[in-house]
This record gives structure tokens, sequence and C-alpha cells, in this order.
């Protein structure tokens, strides 16, 4: 008859190999996660209010008309569940967090781009904010594994 005894020892390295999946990202992560969910969720706001209430010479009724402002909420509320799924931790978010940083650089492209056709803006004003999520890219890329084998979410370590 074997038996395996357990100290607190063992309790505590258990417990220290588990680290809440938020923790995991590095801060300035975590900043834009929350800047990102916030602003997203804005951004989508306002596009559909705006495609509800446009000018009386548009017809959303169109195909021509209405496919812009389709594409422009997919993305943002794609760009919107990614970091929402990533402040929630859930496991897979860290795919949904590739996805937004994604249409955040096509949108942030899309804007430099608007800006440098309506008042000749050059478009490397909007260097900054690319390189910012490219780094986040990267370090979700760094971290992915760690996410996904060792993270936990607040509700599981309760």
């Amino acid at each position: 008859m074997s038996t395996t005894e357990t100290s607190i020892l063992d309790d505590i390295i258990e417990s220290a190999a588990k680290k809440r999946r938020w923790l995991i990202l590095p801060l300035y992560g975590r900043i834009i996660v929350i800047f990102s969910t916030i602003a997203g969720g804005l951004l989508n706001t306002l596009i559909l209010a705006g495609a509800l209430f446009t000018e009386e010479g548009h017809d959303l009724f169109k195909p021509g008309e209405r496919i812009p402002i389709i594409m422009a909420a997919l993305i943002l509320l794609t760009f919107f569940l990614g970091n929402l799924f990533l402040w929630m931790e859930k496991k897979s978010a860290i795919y949904w967090g590739y996805a937004s940083s994604v249409c955040a650089l096509v949108v942030t492209l899309g804007i430099a781009n608007f800006l440098n056709q309506l008042t000749k803006t050059p478009m490397s004003t909007m260097l900054p904010l690319v390189l910012l999520y490219v780094s986040f890219i990267f370090q979700l890329r760094k971290i992915r594994k760690n996410w996904m084998e060792n993270g936990v979410t607040k509700r599981e370590l309760s």
C-alpha cells in the first residue's frame, strides 16, 4: 500500500507554477488591451450610429453604400472582441489578440491614408501607432506558450 504525502511546499510550488493570464501580459500590453477595448467599443457604436443616422443623400439599402460600413463594423468588432477576450483571460485569446492587432494596423493605416488625402499629412505620422501594435504582436508571440499552458483565469485560481 503506497501513500503519497503532500506537504505545504507542494501546494506552494504548484500555485507558483500557475499564474494569472492577465499578469503574464506585460504592463504596456495590459494598457493597450484596456485602451483598445474601450476605444473599439466606442468606435463601433459611432459607426453603427452613423450608419443609422446618415444624411438623406445616402441610401443604405444600395449594396455600394452598405459595404464600407459593414466592413468597418466587422473590422472594429474583431478589434473589440480580440481585446475583450484578452481582458477576460480566455485561453484562445492570443489568437484573437493577433487578429485585433492586425485590425488595428489596418484601421491605423486607413486613417493615415485618409488624412494624407484630406490634408496632405504624411503617413509617417501614424508610425508610432504602427510600431506599438507590431511590438504587441511580437509580445503576444513571446508569451503564447506560457499563456496557453501555465496561465489560469482569476476564477480558476479561487
